[in-house]
Order: C-alpha cells, then sequence, then structure tokens
C-alpha cells in the first residue's frame, strides 16, 4: 500500500473544486499517457472519495445513521457510477464502487455514458446521487470526477466545498488506507 505521504501529493497536485476534482491519473504520470490501471495512491484517493459522497448522500436523505437507506420506504440511495472513454475510466470506477456498495448503496454503473445522459438518468430518481468520471477537455492521462444528485446537476459551489472539506479530513484521519483497505475486504466478503 501507498505511503501516506504519496497520497498527500498526489491531492496536492489535483485540482478539487465545484466543477469537478480532476487531476492526472496515468500510471506513467504524464499528460498523454494512455494506461488503464491506476496507481495505488490513487485508488485510495478515489476509495475515499466515494466514502465522503456516500456519508454526504447520507447526511442529505437519510434519518437513520446505520445505513445509507432513504427516508422513502426504507429503500437504499441509488448511485450512479458512469465514465466517459478515458482509458482509467474504469480503474477509477473500480475503486469506488465496493465502497459505495460496502457502505450500503445501490450502485448502478453505465460504463462509457455522456454527462448530459447520466445527469438525465439521476433526475429520474428522487433520491439518488451520481459520480461522473470524467476530465473533460483536460489531456488523456487527466481524470477526475463530478458529483450530482437527483436534480440532475452537480453539487452546488457551496456543498461541493462542503464535500472537499470533508474529503480532505478524511484523507488526514487516522490511517485513512487501512480505512479503505477494511471496507473492499468486507466488499470481498
Amino acid at each position: 500500500m501507498p505511503a501516506c505521504k504519496e497520497v498527500l501529493e498526489t491531492i496536492d497536485r489535483m485540482i478539487l473544486s465545484a466543477s469537478g476534482w480532476r487531476g492526472i491519473f496515468s500510471p506513467c504520470g504524464s499528460e498523454e499517457g494512455k494506461g488503464t490501471q491506476i496507481n495505488d495512491p490513487d485508488r485510495i484517493i478515489y476509495a475515499a472519495a466515494a466514502y465522503v459522497f456516500a456519508e454526504y448522500l447520507k447526511s442529505i436523505y437519510c434519518s437513520n445513521d446505520s445505513a445509507l437507506l432513504s427516508a422513502n420506504e426504507g429503500t437504499k440511495i441509488c448511485v450512479l457510477v458512469g465514465t466517459d472513454t478515458r482509458p482509467t475510466g474504469r480503474s477509477i470506477a473500480d475503486a469506488m464502487i465496493p465502497v459505495l456498495v460496502s457502505l450500503g448503496c445501490e450502485v448502478k454503473y453505465t460504463g462509457n455514458i455522456c454527462a448530459p445522459e447520466i445527469m438525465a438518468w439521476a433526475g429520474s430518481f428522487d433520491e439518488a446521487g451520481f459520480i461522473y468520471i470524467s476530465a473533460s477537455h483536460n489531456p488523456i492521462g487527466y481524470n477526475g470526477i463530478k458529483f450530482g444528485l437527483s436534480d440532475g446537476g452537480v453539487i452546488p459551489a457551496a456543498e461541493s466545498v462542503k464535500l472537499i472539506s470533508g474529503f480532505r479530513e478524511f484523507i488526514k484521519s487516522d490511517d485513512p488506507e487501512e480505512k479503505i483497505n477494511l471496507i473492499f475486504k468486507k466488499y470481498l466478503r
């Protein structure tokens, strides 16, 4: 597993904003890298992002702290996960989905999808969120994520600040890598 220092260094190179979280995630570290796998620090970062997003969804949709069940008839909150066609998209989804499932979310993975499609699909749910894995106009070695809710839009700037703050707190907490690894072990059972 990567040292926490590597995770923090990677986060320091990322852009975390309301319009998305992005950075270079090509395994070779190049803006033009076309590798499909992500490195261990990247896996921890994306898994932590999924964890924080699941907790965020719980805070807005759930009155129950024990599971990610919505206020609507005890159903699980749905999280749509989709990617653009960047090479690392599937690896990033593979880092996020086990965390979401382990935290009680119902995950619907779309594979490659356009941003307007996943946003429109999210709008067909009462209580849902989406994670769109894309770095838009950046070179192919970049990737990133956009978070949104069932209103079909990305999370507003004020809410994004809360999500970024929660993410930074989680990463700086005692042994975030161990927390993520325990979640992966739970998922693999």
